[in-house]
């Protein structure tokens, strides 16, 4: 085994150290926004970006219930964990207004309280942004659509008081901030037969009282909340002229601090990768969603951004380039801003583990559109934001990284995601076990080394492996890693991070494909566990396989591995 060679962190750890130091920072307030109206904050919007498929992302089998650490949820759809390097780049090309989606049913309990170690990752995310003088919109995302809002008149009449405390515990846990920090009351709301056109009378009626009763909620936990800037969306956050002539902007008792948002991929088969014939668009689609927005909104004094938008390329690069022209040409001309939806798959633009982007001739173009100069470098923030584990930024990983978190318990405050032992607190045990991690533990998370023996075990982008279960059965669902190299007579150590809902034994063991030369077995709980096991590598250890089973003990059993170490 190589030593020293980390082919990658658990997420505990690198969400603090690929970050650096810079997460540390204080919030601090500039009043100076407190009197703007809302016009006058969007006019000093430029181009804006969604980091989307990560803050959003929840877990199929989830509901309020167990909540899992934030990195599981972050991370489900396979994207990294959202660092500042990412959000710096963008400020470098130019882009002032991040939108962060965020879902939070899953991640409130029965009483309908928040996680804190959620909100405090939210709290995180926000503090990229809004320590780097950028905009940034936060909002209740898929607990629409997928979720348990719906625009139906019973639906109120059942979550009302739920959506209101939900968005009081945010609106108080942010009130400090200052405009940079907008609230979006919604995502794409729809009713409960999930129609995106051609809403009923009721459907829209609905959405337009949750936009009320947002604007009402926030406005109550006083502060910086009652003159906040807020964000309302249209039924489904359509541009059709039913949804534009039944939405109601909300009564405030804040003046003019309201901005209306739509959703406009239009059109709709040419942007979406579904439609892979359609390369081509039509320019005057285009020009009656924006001539819409006119007459519905802006005509009627209300600023608007578009808050998600974009198109696939499907090999039609030219004709995306024209696109993004036009579109955002014609936005520009009225003031409204657009703001890139990116997921990390089809729709990407930024590559997020190479802090590079995967379109730059479009990123150009819409800034050129509101009048801003491209500013890519062709290059990353630093190359140590490559590197998991470069706490100096230095571009290597040393002992020196383990002073360099040293000097970051010493100083500054933490959560729970610093918790490298596990043990529920951050002290000098966890810079031990990083030294550890350092002089030669190997983790094990390449997707393509896992071999699923059983058609319900699925591994995820990032490496986790994800099995789920309909009913209890005598015989375990297994998967395994192979290609383990290993040093045959030495002695390792074995560690793995798991979640399992609801319990399940879970056994585990090297073998080298005739003999198990460790095995144990445990019962998995509710709690997130950290597992270490010691075994003796046996001859031939060139090509080990690393093996996993899981006993299911109840119906609607799921198990999350996120990766295993040997060192």
């Amino acid at each position: 085994m190589e030593s020293g060679k980390i082919l990658s962190l658990i997420a505990a750890i690198s969400l603090l150290l690929s970050t650096g130091d810079a997460s540390s920072a204080a919030y601090a307030s500039d009043s100076s926004l407190k009197d703007k109206t809302a016009a006058e904050l969007v006019d000093e919007m430029t181009v804006g970006y969604n980091i989307g498929n990560s803050l959003e992302s929840y877990l199929s089998w989830g509901g309020t219930g167990q909540i899992m650490p934030p990195s599981i949820y972050e991370t489900a759809w396979g994207n990294p964990v959202i660092t500042e390097n990412m959000i710096l780049k963008m400020k470098e090309t130019g882009i002032n207004t991040i939108r962060i989606p965020v879902t939070w049913y899953q991640k409130m309990n029965a009483d309908n309280v928040i996680d804190t170690a959620w909100l405090e990752r939210v709290k995180e995310v926000v503090d990229y942004v809004v320590n780097n003088d950028m905009y940034c919109i936060i909002n209740a995302h898929h607990d629409t659509n997928s979720g348990w809002l719906k625009a139906s008149s019973q639906n109120y009449t059942d979550n009302n008081a739920k959506f209101s405390e939900m968005w009081t515990q945010i609106a108080d846990y942010f009130n400090d901030y200052d405009e940079h920090l907008i609230f979006e009351g919604y995502n794409e709301i729809l009713d409960e037969n999930g129609h995106w056109s051609y809403p009923s009378d009721d459907a829209i009626d609905t959405a337009n009282r949750y936009n009320q009763l947002f604007v009402d909620t926030v406005r109550k936990t006083g502060g910086n909340n009652s003159s906040r800037c807020l964000v309302v969306n249209t039924y489904a956050a359509g541009v059709s002229d039913k949804i534009l002539s039944g939405f109601v902007l909300p009564s405030d008792t804040a003046n003019n601090r309201l901005i209306a948002e739509v959703h406009a991929y239009t059109p709709y088969p040419f942007c979406f990768a579904d439609f892979p014939s359609v390369t081509e668009y039509d320019e005057e689609t285009v020009v009656s969603m924006i001539d819409n927005l006119k007459e519905h909104l802006i005509d009627k004094g209300i600023p608007v951004v578009i808050g998600e938008w974009g198109c696939v390329d499907k090999g039609n690069t030219a004709q995306c380039s024209s696109y993004v022209d036009l579109y955002t040409k014609l936005a520009s001309t009225y003031g409204i801003k657009c703001l890139t939806w990116d997921s990390g798959g089809d729709f990407k633009f930024f590559d997020r583990k190479n802090l590079s982007w995967t379109a730059p001739d479009q990123i150009s173009i819409m800034l050129s559109n509101y009048g801003i100069e491209w500013n890519d470098k062709d290059g990353l923030i630093s190359a140590a934001a490559q590197i998991p584990g470069d706490a100096d930024n230095n571009s290597t990983i040393n002992i020196a990284d383990a002073a360099a978190l040293q000097n970051f318990l010493l100083s500054s405050s933490t959560t729970g995601e610093t918790d490298i032992n596990r043990d529920g607190k951050v002290d000098i045990a966890d810079i031990c076990y990083l030294k550890k991690f350092l002089l030669d533990c190997v983790y094990y998370t390449e997707s393509q080394k896992w071999i699923a023996n059983e058609d319900d075990i699925s591994v995820d982008l990032t490496g986790a492996v994800i099995a789920a279960t309909a009913a209890p059965s005598e015989e375990p669902l297994s998967f395994d890693y192979k290609g383990l190299k290993l040093e045959s007579g030495k002695t390792y150590t074995l560690k793995f991070i798991y979640q399992s809902q609801p319990d399940c034994d879970f056994g585990v063991s090297i073998t080298d494909g005739i003999n198990a030369v460790m095995t144990q077995k445990l019962s998995a709980t509710f709690d997130e566990s950290s597992c270490t096991y010691k075994f003796t590598a046996p001859e031939n250890a060139e090509n080990l396989v690393c093996h996993f089973e899981i006993f299911p003990q109840k119906e609607e059993t799921d198990l999350i591995l996120q990766d295993f170490a040997i060192y």
